[in-house]
């Protein structure tokens, strides 16, 4: 056996929600804010391959995220709409080429019209009305390539919503059952992307029986 292995592919998921809802704001009522907070956490987790790739490639990568999917910091809401509206085209081409060079899956997952998808372009397809899930894919490629292969594989933090990408809580992540048939024909569509705040808390039984807890941030955004 080697001492090291290096793979073409790096093994990650997506939380893949049955559809876009956007945040209700601080002035949301009650039921506004029940049916918000049960949509985070439904969905389902889909496996998918993210393809290793060179410094340069990433770097690319990266530099379209920071101009096309990063509003300008400081900006108030009306800057923010101004720029979303101005960027929008190629935000989308941008989040479409990285998705179809870079993004495969197995068969079985996903079908369009009982034919099976199994890498970018049908991804493009089956969700190109879906931003926060092409935007998703997007920022697993980024994350993938930035860490080892021995913490990608156990990483639990490469869940990501949306485009403005918060990573999603370990309790929204393992939520999920399996992929149901005909993903994308049900998945309903949307033409923007959700920010997402969540902080992930998980709870464990000690030796002697007692409850201990700990709680972590998750709000800071993937780079």
């Amino acid at each position: 056996m080697a001492l090291i292995s290096i793979k073409r592919h790096f093994e990650s998921k997506i939380f893949l929600r049955p559809f876009f809802m956007e945040d209700p704001g601080k002035n949301a009522t009650e039921e506004q804010r029940v049916a918000y907070t049960r949509w985070l956490t439904t969905g389902v987790t889909m496996p998918i391959r993210v393809a290793r790739m060179t410094r340069n490639v990433l770097e690319e990568i990266d530099d379209g995220w920071n101009r096309l999917c990063e509003p300008p910091r400081g900006s108030n809401e009306e800057a923010r709409e101004a720029w979303a509206t101005q960027i929008k085209n190629d935000q989308y081409s941008y989040l479409k080429d990285v998705v179809e060079k870079h993004v495969t899956l197995d068969a079985g997952l996903i079908d369009i019209d009982g034919v099976d998808v199994i890498d970018g372009e049908g991804l493009v397809r089956a969700f190109h009305s879906r931003l926060d899930v092409l935007g998703a894919l997007v920022t697993a490629v980024r994350s993938e390539n930035r860490l080892g292969p021995t913490i990608a594989k156990n990483s639990k933090s490469l869940f990501d919503s949306a485009t403005g990408l918060a990573p999603l809580t370990q309790e929204e992540a393992t939520a999920a059952g399996s992929i149901p048939e005909r993903t994308a024909t049900n998945a309903e569509s949307s033409n923007s992307a959700p920010a997402v705040d969540a902080t992930g808390k998980k709870s464990g039984d000690s030796a002697d029986g007692s409850k201990s807890s700990h709680s972590g941030e998750a709000g800071e955004q993937v780079h």
